[in-house]
């Protein structure tokens, strides 16, 4: 899960930090009602809906929500509030030589494991509402899109519920990298590709590639892994 810690710059002029989940199975935006009413944030509007938490079986009952307006990035964002969105997480704490490697200033110490408490969730309608504001980075998503679906590696979801076995889709997100030289924006999938042998087959990969470059009269310096004990 993409959660990041950032500050809230809220209308009565209070600036607070906050947990913010990006998610791109969800096609709205999010707050918890405890930020909403403790900030004070201003009602935009009211809209109608049923939704489901995480780990839920089905919606519940529509009922009306409040929607509020903020900005995140210079682009419009609306947000609308339920009781909660999921569960607290729980961040694992990383290795000190690990942290060590990034030549960087975190933002919190990753080194101490804690609790995460989500107060926002930004679902795929800020994604789209970027995309719309810069005409040739959405078209430069849709001719990627297009050609992964040419390529038959996704297909088009149809309204066939025929099938008498459970049927599981992946959410996506555009991702943008205004830095890139070739490829500026492209679909990114939420999933991982797991096999019996892929922890085994990793180690494998490192060590062929650290004997390929000593051949060469090089050293395998970095290696990025989700695996701490894979990390160089």
């Amino acid at each position: 899960m993409q959660v990041v810690k950032t500050m809230l710059r809220c209308p009565m002029g209070r600036v607070v930090e906050v947990s913010v989940l990006f998610y791109g199975g969800s096609d709205r935006s999010f707050i918890i009602s405890s930020l909403a009413r403790e900030q004070q944030l201003r009602k935009s509007r009211e809209d109608w809906f049923a939704f489901s938490g995480f780990g839920g079986t089905g919606c519940g009952p529509r009922t009306k929500r409040n929607i509020f307006f903020l900005e995140m990035g210079g682009f419009p964002l609306e947000l609308t509030e339920i009781p909660k969105i999921c569960a607290d997480m729980y961040k694992a704490p990383v290795a000190e030589h690990i942290v060590n490697k990034f030549e960087v200033d975190f933002t919190e110490d990753l080194r101490v494991g804690q609790p995460v408490k989500i107060d926002i969730l930004i679902g795929l309608d800020y994604y789209w509402r970027r995309l719309a504001a810069n005409p040739r980075l959405k078209d430069a998503y849709d001719e990627n899109l297009s050609e992964i679906e040419n390529s038959g590696i996704i297909t088009e979801v149809n309204d066939d519920n025929s099938l008498a076995r459970p049927v599981f889709y992946l959410p996506h997100m555009p991702v943008v990298r205004e830095d890139s030289k070739t490829t500026k924006v492209t679909p990114v999938f939420d999933a991982s590709a797991k096999g019996s042998d892929s922890e085994e087959g990793a180690g494998r990969l490192i060590a062929e590639a650290k004997k390929i470059m000593a051949a060469a009269g090089m050293e395998l310096t970095k290696w990025s892994s989700n695996r701490p004990d894979f990390l160089l």
